[in-house]
């Protein structure tokens, strides 16, 4: 079949059309703004044909600089619809895809929100639709530890707990399985903004339990449920941009191994630690830094075991140019399958709008190498270099 594919440009073009849509929403104004992200490159490898990407066989997350095979790109419309006598409406809308998706473009937000609009819960928000659910990232991997985002949704998010502390209730559907077609229901719980010896507490437990129909149950169909505890502390740096933050999270069954949506086949548990932040190190020169620790049992009591160490520093040069270095190396063990390690190192020379290490637009020109046991080169080897140039924004 063949899939239909949009360009970035065919993209923006589209999704300002709708933004320009009249909106019937009277008294209010609309106050819409168009966002996105998108990210482009151009490479080539040393094994001939394409830039070649380097992750290690069982890890969840490669690391990112000069790794990035796709041409990704999302945008959307987002704002206010309504707001009188303090309560407001807003919508949030997005599409999405890559160009190695086979489903091209899709929908991966639609929702509603609606602030202060239930007089018990001043301040509250209440929302419903599809929507990235207080995702949880490290960046340098793009490797999203924390993540209850499925298909759809609806909760209330910042009821007050008195000082800062803010709790968020959600029901989130995702599909599971091999055919993706048993149904799943996550309750996610969260209270934020514990404040703690200067730093900020977030603690969570998602729920979920697949709901089988009855031809499922009568195949005999996995129904195992799960949960997911998870907390984060996070603590500021010595500047503006620097932060730094712990993560301990702890699964079972359904969600072992899992970020936040449950798996009906799991059985077993897992244990996750990860530290990760960006650092200013001196005058113009900052760092990322990444350590992580990932074990998962299942029922047998075979065991996976990924870590993961890495550190991006970025050297400014002016208000536009900066060099960035970036070494990872990741190591997954199995008591079922080979024992696996890579390295990646990263060169890049960079150019972006601006001298904070987030500024965008950028252009990156850069080179990577990656050696280990098991690379996914599709040809035997187990060392790879890669070299190209890279766009990426964000508004």
């Amino acid at each position: 079949m063949k899939r239909l594919t949009m360009s970035p440009k065919i993209l923006a073009c589209a999704i300002s059309a709708v933004a320009a849509m009249p909106v019937f929403a009277e008294p209010s104004t609309p106050d819409l703004d168009f966002y996105g992200y998108y990210r482009t490159n151009v490479g080539t490898s040393n094994d001939g044909g394409d830039q070649m990407c380097y992750k290690a066989a069982g890890a969840r997350a490669k690391y990112r600089l000069g790794n990035e095979c796709d041409n990704y790109y999302e945008a959307g419309v987002k704002g206010e619809l309504f707001n009188q006598n303090g309560r407001t409406f807003r919508v949030q809308t997005m599409l999405g895809g890559s160009d190695t998706s086979e489903s091209g473009i899709g929908l991966i937000q639609a929702a509603v929100m609606g602030d202060n609009v239930i007089d018990a819960l001043p301040g509250a928000t209440l929302w419903a639709g599809k929507l990235y659910y207080q995702r949880h990232a490290v960046a340098m991997n793009d490797f999203f530890y924390w993540n209850a985002s499925g298909n759809a949704g609806a909760g209330i998010e910042k009821i007050s707990l008195g000082s800062d502390a803010k709790l968020a209730v959600a029901w989130i559907e995702n599909n599971s399985g091999a055919a993706g077609d048993v149904h799943n229901n996550n309750i996610d719980v969260r209270v934020s903004n514990i404040g703690i010896a200067g730093g900020a507490l977030e603690v969570g437990a998602t729920y979920a339990a697949p709901n089988l129909t009855d031809d499922q149950e009568a195949m005999g169909v996995a129904d195992n449920n799960g949960s997911l505890i998870s907390l984060e502390y996070g603590f500021a740096g010595n500047t503006d941009d620097a932060y730094n933050k712990v993560v301990l999270q702890f699964g079972n069954d359904g969600m072992a191994g899992s970020t936040g949506v449950n798996d009906n086949t799991m059985e077993g548990s897992s244990v996750r630690a990860i530290a990760f932040g960006l650092v200013d190190l001196a005058d113009n020169l900052e760092s990322e830094y990444n350590v992580l620790y990932d074990t998962v049992e299942d029922a047998a009591g075979n065991t996976t075991t990924w870590t993961s160490v890495g550190v991006r520093p970025v050297m400014h040069w002016n208000d536009v140019a900066s060099t960035a270095l970036e070494i990872g190396h990741d190591s997954v063990t199995s008591d079922t399958i080979a024992d696996n390690k890579l390295t990646k190192i990263t060169l890049a020379q960079q150019w972006a709008a601006g001298d904070g290490y987030w500024a965008r637009p950028l252009v990156r020109a850069y080179v990577t190498h990656a050696k280990g046991g098991q690379i996914a080169l599709g040809n035997g080897n187990t060392a790879g270099t890669s070299l190209g140039v890279q766009a990426e924004v964000w508004w």
